[in-house]
C-alpha cells in the first residue's frame, strides 16, 4: 500500500520525501542528542531509538507530527 500516497496525493508524497531527505541527515549525525537540541526532541529521539527505529522512520514521523499541529481550517 506504499504505493497508494504518490497515486492519490503525488505533490504531498514528494514533498514529504523531500523533506525527510532534509531531515534524515540531522538524526544520522547524532544531532538530535546535542546541547542545541531541545529536551524534547532529544526525548522522543532516545525513545525511538530505544525502540530500534531507524533513523528514515524517525524522519518520517517528525514530518507527520509537525503536519499534525498545524491548523486545517482557518479560523
Amino acid at each position: 500500500m506504499n504505493f497508494l500516497p504518490s497515486i492519490i496525493a503525488p505533490k504531498a508524497h514528494r514533498a514529504r520525501a523531500y523533506l525527510c531527505a532534509g531531515i534524515t541527515p540531522y538524526y544520522r549525525a547524532g544531532l538530535d542528542s546535542g546541547s542545541e537540541a531541545s529536551e524534547f526532541v532529544r526525548v522522543r529521539a532516545r525513545e525511538f531509538r530505544a525502540f530500534g527505529m531507524p533513523e528514515d522512520e524517525m524522519s518520517r514521523l517528525e514530518i507527520v507530527s509537525h503536519l499534525l499541529q498545524c491548523p486545517l481550517a482557518p479560523f
